[in-house]
């Protein structure tokens, strides 16, 4: 039954991964890499003023690939948060019972209520109850830039990982232009921060 409705989501046949990611940063590596970017480049799900792809649509394609990049014994979830009384919803959760992963993972596009999404992991925040009950989380920031992702683009991760003080969470922001050169920063303890190019 999940097979059929996977593949009504997905449109096509859904082939999922033969081997587990070793932990959470894995998995969104394997996530953002298999991400339909040309599906991504003439969708119609963009705000009319600026053109900005809206965050369903990132989430419609995350949804998709995160199938593809974990095994049949992990499960997907999506809008997680009422059967552990949080006063708020997290966007996607992944468990199994096998490993006893339990892993959050919250997405938003151009920085939007930032630190409205960081407090809902903090103390008092919407998702503190179920954010102790992880065993791993993450937020993903997808951004669009003038031109190709630049050194710049550094200083405002530093900026926005300034924020994040007293949550232990894993943080991405993914840069992309328009042509989709994307250029992935993130950072986790005791990691510190990374710059991948993914395109």
């Amino acid at each position: 039954m999940e097979k059929y409705f996977t593949e009504k989501i997905i449109g096509e046949p859904c082939v999922r991964a033969t081997n587990s990611p070793v932990d959470i940063n894995e998995m969104i590596l394997r996530v953002l890499s298999t991400i339909s970017y040309s599906h991504l480049m003439n969708t119609k799900g963009r705000t009319k003023k600026t053109g900005i792809l809206l965050e369903r649509s990132w989430q419609s394609e995350f949804i998709k690939a995160i199938y593809q990049c974990t095994t049949k014994d992990m499960y997907i979830s999506s809008d997680v948060g009422g059967i552990y009384e949080c006063r708020g919803f997290i966007d996607f959760t992944v468990h199994s019972e096998e490993t006893d992963i339990f892993w959050g993972i919250e997405l938003l596009r151009e920085a939007d209520k930032f630190d409205e999404h960081i407090g809902r992991f903090k103390d008092n925040g919407r998702y503190e109850l179920l954010s102790r009950k992880f065993t791993d989380y993450c937020m993903i920031d997808f951004r669009k830039v003038n031109g190709n992702p630049k050194a710049d683009d550094l200083q405002i991760f530093k900026d926005d990982l300034a924020k994040c003080n007293g949550v232990n969470l894993k943080l991405y922001v993914l840069f992309y232009d328009e042509d989709f050169n994307l250029q992935l920063f993130s950072y986790s303890n005791p990691s510190g921060i990374q710059i991948q190019q993914l395109y």
